[in-house]
């Protein structure tokens, strides 16, 4: 009995001291369940807290249900000072279910309320909520609003809810389930960003005042009221505001429609909110090298003639904007423009020809792989006359019911490149006039097949206008070059003057003008690559992929004209000879070989004999040592001939490489250079120093 009564006492004393306990926590998480979230995108200070009204400097009426501000879990009563930093979130926490929330946000009692960013009440409990009146007002920064949850069932006042929420772009109010809404007067109006509103299964049939609900909203494109129980108010104020909206996506009943009309487009898209980040379930996407304007919009040319084609396309994505087809469009050269499209598309005829848009001759790539294409009947001078066309990607296409596909590649000369890799049905298209290019295929079919055609996967460079492969040799000649049979030697294709040349055909390469040695895998030798080519005066290595590389000696043998070697991303690492790789190269002066990794080395035989020009050397990463292996590395006699008739070697530099010592073996010239940072034991073994400069550079008399 005691231990009972003992017992009871302690959880009595629990009972009693546990609020004090919640309280006494500076984090609230554990108890509150009733809170809206908030980001600032610059930093604002409360200097008589956040509940506070600085315009009439007195407590906030519209903010005295507020409990506490949290600020990255520390708490702040509603008349504590606060500064809030940029980009930072608070929480404001309720401490009883909110039956008001006019005026929460209004920008006129709360300035600070302009730099909010995102919004979140999807934690907020609207159970009790009559009014929402102004609870966005003049929210000009606000981007993102999370209403998710937002029922309100008891809410009939929403007048200038989101009244100049000039930034947002998209309002989904179909969580709302009040039937008792009576006053949406401005209820987005100044809402000049918003693309897209979402209004399904809302009830507007008891609004008693809708005027101007959707005044100056000019961007709409996305208009959703599936489900919506409306009255005649309601529907006046919709068709009267949207009456110039040309090209307006609805969605709604099939059965009963609610708006009509001659320029709207109906259907509905399965995740339409990410449409407003510009993604689309089926689109095509283009490129233009140039400023094009669409003065009517994308669905007129120039002479104000509807291509009918486009009349499918419901809205347009360029540069985070959405534009229907009607709209006036200013596309920058070297940009994307986003096609968006519904689904069962039967017609693409001529949706390129450049006798109805002059603007495509101007289009460098179509991305079509993200197109759904499994109702596409007619594709009739498609990308006809599109002679700026250098890259098409028809990757995953389902071309099973084309029945026309006449002229569909008509006066398509410049295409470098074509992806069909994952294609359906491709015989089902006329490429005859393709057949007839040099053209770079990405392909996994045996149907599209050419003589001519060069199979190779890869991503065409837009800015650059070439297939990106990162597995190419850059060089420049200072003499008229022919090759009689191509330039062979494992090359994939060849890249000059913007055309594209498979490695067996006849090549005439122009003086000073650059070349590029395409390759479709990592070479592991480039033996005699270049060897006794006396024209050549530059190579670029930079793009070449050598990380299989195993054989270079004899590379530049007998190069007399080379006067630049760019060795940039040069993998060395498997190379076990690099004898005569610069043998006789007379008018090269500088080579930088910091890339190379010499460890496997066992051969510098005549590596740099009679490079007579040669002044500066940069080691600076051979991995090497005073082994006997790396002694060969600089031994001067007859047999190894590494720097034979080097007479003007200035400089080398070693600042990383180890084993400088073995430089004590020069002995046989009367020329000094300079060694950076050589190592201590160099130091002290060598016997020719003239004098030291800087503690970490010696010049040497050799």
């Amino acid at each position: 009995m005691k231990f009972r009564k003992l017992a009871l006492l302690y959880a009595l004393f629990l009972l009693i001291i546990s609020p004090f306990c919640i309280l006494g926590d500076d984090s609230q998480e554990t108890y509150d369940t009733n809170y809206i979230r908030v980001k600032f995108i610059n930093s604002v200070s409360y200097t008589k807290g956040f509940g506070f009204d600085e315009y009439y400097q007195a407590p906030n009426e519209y903010r005295r249900g507020i409990d506490l501000i949290q600020i990255n879990g520390k708490s702040y009563k509603p008349n504590e000072a606060l500064t809030i930093s940029k980009n930072s979130e608070i929480k404001i926490i309720f401490n009883y279910t909110q039956t008001n929330l006019t005026n929460f946000f209004h920008s006129y009692y709360d300035p600070n309320v302009e730099e909010i960013i995102s919004i979140d009440l999807s934690h907020f409990d609207s159970s009790l909520l009559e009014a929402s009146e102004g609870l966005f007002y003049g929210c000009i920064s606000l981007q993102s609003i999370d209403l998710t949850n937002f029922t309100a069932p008891l809410l009939t006042n929403m007048d200038k809810m989101f009244f100049s929420c000039s930034s947002l772009k998209s309002i989904d109010l179909s969580y709302l389930k009040s039937k008792q809404i009576k006053f949406i007067n401005r209820l987005f109006c100044g809402c000049a960003s918003l693309n897209y509103l979402n209004l399904n299964n809302t009830d507007m049939s008891k609004v008693q005042d809708a005027n101007y609900m959707l005044y100056n909203v000019k961007l709409l494109m996305l208009l959703s009221i599936y489900g919506l129980n409306k009255n005649d108010i309601f529907m006046n104020q919709i068709n009267e505001l949207l009456i110039d909206y040309d090209g307006l996506m609805v969605c709604q009943n099939e059965k009963s429609r609610l708006i009509t009309n001659n320029n709207y487009i109906y259907f509905c898209l399965d995740n339409t909110p990410d449409v407003i980040e510009g993604e689309c379930s089926s689109s095509i996407t283009i490129y233009f090298e140039d400023d094009v304007n669409y003065i009517k919009g994308f669905l007129f040319n120039e002479k104000d003639v509807n291509i009918s084609s486009r009349n499918s396309i419901p809205y347009i994505y360029y540069d985070n904007n959405l534009y229907n087809r009607y709209k006036k469009l200013n596309v920058k050269k070297n940009t994307n423009l986003t096609l968006c499209f519904p689904p069962n598309v039967a017609s693409l005829e001529s949706f390129f020809n450049s006798s109805l848009d002059i603007n495509t001759q101007k289009i460098i790539s179509i991305d079509l792989s993200n197109f759904d294409s499994s109702s596409v009947t007619n594709m009739n001078s498609m990308f006809s006359g599109c002679t700026g066309l250098m890259a098409l990607d028809m990757r995953n296409m389902n071309l099973k019911n084309i029945a026309n596909s006449e002229n569909i590649f008509k006066d398509i000369t410049n295409l470098h490149f074509i992806n069909v890799k994952e294609i359906k049905n491709i015989e089902k298209i006329d490429t005859s006039v393709l057949e007839n290019l040099k053209l770079l295929v990405c392909n996994n079919s045996e149907v599209f097949n050419s003589i001519n055609f060069i199979y190779y996967c890869c991503e065409f460079d837009l800015e650059e206008k070439k297939c990106h492969t990162n597995n190419y040799i850059r060089v420049k000649y200072n003499q008229n070059k022919g090759y009689k049979s191509g330039f062979q030697k494992g090359a994939t294709y060849i890249l000059y003057k913007g055309s594209i040349f498979k490695s067996t055909d006849n090549l005439n390469i122009q003086a000073y003008n650059y070349m590029e040695i395409h390759f479709g895998s990592p070479l592991e030798s480039l033996k005699n690559f270049f060897s006794s080519d006396e024209q050549l005066i530059s190579v670029d290595f930079s793009n070449l992929n050598t990380s299989k590389l195993k054989y270079i000696s004899e590379l530049f043998l007998g190069c007399s004209s080379i006067e630049e070697i760019n060795f940039t991303n040069f993998q060395t690492s498997l190379v076990q000879n690099m004898s005569y790789m610069f043998t006789n190269c007379s008018k090269l002066k500088s080579l930088d070989l910091s890339s190379f990794r010499t460890s496997e080395v066992y051969s510098f035989m005549s590596m740099f004999e009679g490079c007579i020009s040669l002044e500066f050397l940069d080691f600076s990463h051979f991995e090497t040592s005073c082994s006997q292996t790396f002694r060969n590395l600089l031994y001067v006699t007859p047999t190894t001939n590494m720097f034979k008739n080097v007479k003007k070697l200035k400089y080398i530099n070693l600042a990383n490489a180890e084993g400088a010592c073995a430089f004590n073996y020069f002995s046989n010239y009367d020329n000094y250079f300079v060694v950076c940072e050589p190592d201590q034991e160099f130091i002290q073994s060598e016997k020719k120093i003239v004098s030291c400069e800087f503690n970490n550079y010696i010049i040497i008399k050799i």
